[in-house]
């Protein structure tokens, strides 16, 4: 016994010596990627859409959700997710449930009177620590194209960007809305179909006879942003959304898809309306409806024009507001149709009579849509391209001629035409335009020393 007393220290000793070694090896060699990627996808994740009447939880779900709905709509004067009325509807007729580790999540279709995503949905996860729902509101922002991939199933985007709020009875949580917005991080994991086969995100597994869903699915955590006068980012906790029960799994769950008169695509609210979501594209293809032009066609016309902006062009372009620009595309664009249907011969649209109307015929529509003095600056700076050979210069009269023309032509009604259409053409018959003879093919294509200036009605 004395032995094993005198011994003691000593053992002691070498006992230490082993656990600081321990510790400096796993310090000085850290787990390799791939054995943390294998670690990861071997969380057994159970996924399975249902109807809410069939979920395990039912009895204790459908007091939450029925709480939430009612305070989401209930009007307060605490701080709510919308300024002023709004009408939310959380939808039961389908649910994600997720079941991974010792909890699980529910996800629900949200769908609201002015929604302002594509997708918005309501998670609610089981935080093990205190036996209660935590509640998150997730916004993922996509544009209509994405949600249409997502709708139909094709391929998934990775790390698709989506904003989380958490909730407490349907209001912003005060520790979350003081910290500013929150936006969780999702990291997509494959879930194998079975026989060690694994498949793209989005495509339906191959599994006969069960309810298993295989898939991508999101692992997810947050991080918050203060948005105050550093923009100083939050660290997130440890455990962000479990707050101490682990880490939150969900999917997006898309609502119905809608199209517009025009063929817009956008999201059926609360009220059975279709709602277009504000995601840039919808706002230029709503601006698009209100000038009476097809959005596609557009947005092809402004691909093929801006890299023929000349350089102080582009610099007015880029200053005006989005509706302006696209009202001078849109008119580029009609000018261009107006002188195909009147001069089907394509020699005729280079330097000839159609280029002449085309020109006449932009601007004057222009001084409408922009003014007079916005619209001799764009198109005048247009014609400041250098030149492309010798006798480009040509071009630059013959097309400045014609726009200062256009522009006196603006205001067709008080005029006495019908149409802008018919002014133009009345000034190619009566001379007022200008096109060059003598071009590289006759009537049309590069001006050559040949070539002369003359009226329209020649």
């Amino acid at each position: 016994m004395q032995n094993f007393i005198n011994a003691f220290p000593k053992f002691l000793f070498l006992f230490l010596c082993l656990i600081i070694c321990l510790i400096s090896c796993q310090k000085d060699d850290p787990v390799p990627a791939e054995e943390v990627q294998l670690e990861l996808s071997e969380q057994k994740v159970r996924s399975q859409k249902m109807a809410f009447k069939d979920v395990i939880h039912f009895d204790r779900l459908n007091k939450q959700i029925s709480g939430l709905s009612e305070k989401l709509n209930e009007t307060s004067e605490n701080q709510r997710l919308e300024d002023g009325d709004e009408v939310f509807e959380i939808l039961t007729d389908e649910v994600l449930y997720m079941e991974y580790d010792d909890t699980y999540t529910y996800t629900f279709k949200l769908v609201r009177e002015n929604p302002e995503y594509y997708i918005e949905n309501i998670l609610l996860y089981y935080n093990t620590e205190t036996e209660n729902y935590n509640e998150y509101l997730v916004q993922y922002e996509i544009n209509a194209e994405q949600f249409l991939q997502i709708i139909n199933e094709e391929i998934l985007i990775e790390n698709l960007n989506a904003k989380m709020t958490s909730l407490e009875s349907g209001f912003v949580a005060s520790n979350i809305a003081s910290r500013g917005s929150c936006y969780i991080v999702c990291e997509w994991i494959p879930q194998p179909c079975g026989g060690n086969l694994e498949h793209p995100p989005g495509v339906n597994c191959p599994h006969i006879g069960t309810d298993l869903e295989a898939y991508y699915y999101q692992s997810c955590s947050s991080i918050c942003f203060d948005f105050g006068d550093e923009d100083e980012t939050i660290e997130a906790p440890d455990d962000p959304i479990g707050n101490g029960g682990g880490v939150a799994n969900t999917n997006p769950m898309p609502g119905t898809p809608c199209n517009t008169s025009s063929g817009l695509t956008g999201v059926v609210n609360a009220s059975g309306g279709c709602s277009i979501i504000d995601d840039g594209i919808a706002d230029d293809c709503l601006i698009a409806e209100d000038l009476g032009i097809d959005c596609t066609a557009l947005t092809l016309f402004e691909q093929d024009y801006r890299p023929r902006m000349s350089a102080p062009e582009i610099v007015i372009f880029d200053s005006m507001p989005r509706d302006k620009q696209l009202a001078y595309l849109a008119n580029g664009q009609f000018a261009t149709w107006k002188s195909e249907e009147h001069f089907l011969l394509p020699n005729s649209l280079y330097n000839g009579k159609g280029d002449a109307f085309r020109h006449a015929y932009w601007n004057a529509a222009n001084v409408n849509d922009l003014g007079a003095i916005l619209t001799e600056e764009l198109t005048s700076a247009h014609e400041e391209r250098p030149p492309s050979y010798t006798y480009s210069y040509l071009e630059k009269q013959m097309d400045l001629l014609n726009n200062q023309e256009g522009r006196l032509r603006w205001n067709w009604p008080l005029d006495g035409y019908s149409s802008l259409e018919e002014s133009i053409l009345a000034a190619i018959n009566d001379g007022s335009l200008f096109y060059l003879t003598n071009l590289t093919n006759g009537s049309y294509g590069q001006a050559t020393s040949q070539s002369q200036l003359i009226s329209t009605n020649l």
